[in-house]
């Protein structure tokens, strides 16, 4: 017989506090990215746009916005210097809106969204690791970190 024929029961999987802070932010990503601009305001910067689903345009981005304000998961968000798919200044603020308590924003720089395969990999590779095992990048556990500069 075939060994892949042969049904395998595989381990039932927890998720992890990350995988629960991507499933509550899911619903934002394809709002804020590939999307036409307003011409003006933060909505218009977040992505909002005229034919944005139903409703008026930004107001599923207020409503994830006010989802951010209630998330309470530890949050490492990081975003590279030269990130031209999601702007710096869009994580930064997303960083602003989380309740978080513990929440930590690293610059990382001469990277872009493609930052793993950069650089800069391990500074990233090691600043996820830190922040999964201890809670913490550096010794710091919230504010803003810079790496790589």
């Amino acid at each position: 017989m075939h060994p892949f024929s042969t049904p395998t029961r595989l381990p039932r999987w927890t998720p992890a506090p990350a995988a629960l802070l991507l499933a509550q932010i899911f619903p934002i990503i394809p709002d804020i990215l590939g999307r036409r601009a307003l011409p003006a305001g933060r909505l218009a910067r977040l992505g909002a746009t005229r034919d944005f689903h139903h409703g008026l345009p930004g107001e599923r981005i207020i409503r994830y916005a006010r989802m951010a304000g209630k998330t309470q998961t530890p949050t490492l968000m990081v975003a590279g210097q030269h990130d031209k798919q999601v702007s710096p200044d869009r994580v930064r603020e997303l960083y602003a809106d989380l309740a978080a308590p513990q929440k930590l924003f690293v610059d990382l720089a001469c990277s872009s969204h493609n930052a793993m395969w950069e650089k800069n990999r391990l500074l990233l590779f090691r600043a996820s690791l830190e922040w999964l095992t201890r809670g913490s990048v550096n010794g710091t556990k919230d504010g803003t970190v810079r790496l790589g500069y």
